[in-house]
């Protein structure tokens, strides 16, 4: 009769709990005027949202309107980007607007943004 190998102990895997977890809540506001953009990224990939915003809370606060622009138009791929926030940097001279500038939303995800607040600057 033969013998199994010896074993290592299996580690417990990890909770939920035991990641740490960001929420728009514990960005830090960028207080440098700018073009900033709602963002959503898929491994390398990133898609410019809404904007540009000149002021970084005013991207914060729609983020959340981003996302349910992005499940609503790609319920498949949404789910699985991550979302958040960039600034355009301040020498790029191409300013593009945000790809669901055009969605007239007056409520997503029960929030209200004024996509107004997008600058009109568009190279």
């Amino acid at each position: 009769m033969s013998r199994l190998p010896a074993t290592k102990p299996i580690k417990p895997l990890k909770t939920i709990e035991a990641y740490r977890h960001f929420s728009v809540h514990e960005s830090e506001i960028d207080q440098r005027p700018g073009r900033y953009y709602v963002s959503a990224r898929d491994g390398t990939r990133t898609a410019l949202l809404l904007g540009p915003f000149a002021q970084h809370q005013q991207a914060l606060a729609a983020v959340p309107v981003g996302m349910a622009c992005a499940h609503q138009h790609d319920p498949v791929h949404a789910p699985w980007c991550a979302y958040g926030t960039c600034r355009l940097a301040d020498e790029e001279t191409k300013v593009r607007p945000g790809i669901y500038n055009h969605v007239q939303i007056a409520q997503a995800a029960e929030l209200v943004i004024d996509l107004s607040l997008c600058t009109s600057e568009v190279a």
